[in-house]
């Protein structure tokens, strides 16, 4: 997405362990904190998919492991995090289909043909759904009525391994 910003702070709270917090108020190449896919492109801000071409997709990602649960107990921990973000589409009628954050496991991959209302995170040949555990927050600007309910158009979705929106708001 041209000219797509993109801000995060995460606050996790682990119990009986150390709590872990780090805030990013600007991206810069070779910072070892974060891990660059595709057309991810740090520049103090990070543009995502330059809206020039087509079928691209970037991912920008924290480089370190982050346990969000506690390994005794196997029970989730409470998480907090908090980023600011632009889509600019006022100036285009060209514009990617949004963005997602999501948490997976630590070192995956974007997958192949997984572009576009993919989000780079699924694709036709794993049937929509993902080859690893998977939990996202799309904020979706396009519709795919492959997947996207017919009541909706774009949306903040909150989707568990799938494409499909489990809950959502326009």
């Amino acid at each position: 997405m041209k000219n797509s910003v993109l801000f995060f702070s995460v606050l996790l709270v682990l119990p009986f362990a150390t709590s872990l917090h780090f805030n990013i108020s600007r991206f810069t190449p070779g910072d070892p904190n974060i891990a660059y896919q595709g057309d991810a492109t740090p520049n103090g801000a990070i543009e995502l998919n330059n809206a020039g071409y087509t079928c691209r997709v970037g991912w920008a990602t924290y480089a370190k492991k982050v346990a969000i649960w506690d390994p005794e107990t196997g029970r989730p921990t409470d998480f907090t995090t908090s980023f600011t973000f632009k889509i600019d589409t006022r100036n285009s009628t060209e514009f990617g289909h949004g963005f997602a954050f999501f948490l997976a496991p630590q070192g995956i991959l974007i997958s192949p043909n997984s572009a576009g209302g993919f989000l780079g995170l699924f694709n036709e040949t794993n049937g929509y759904s993902s080859r690893f555990p998977l939990v996202h927050i799309e904020f979706d600007t396009f519709f795919n009525d492959e997947w996207d309910l017919l009541d909706i158009k774009s949306h903040v979705g909150i989707n568990n391994n799938s494409l499909a929106s489990s809950n959502y708001t326009s």
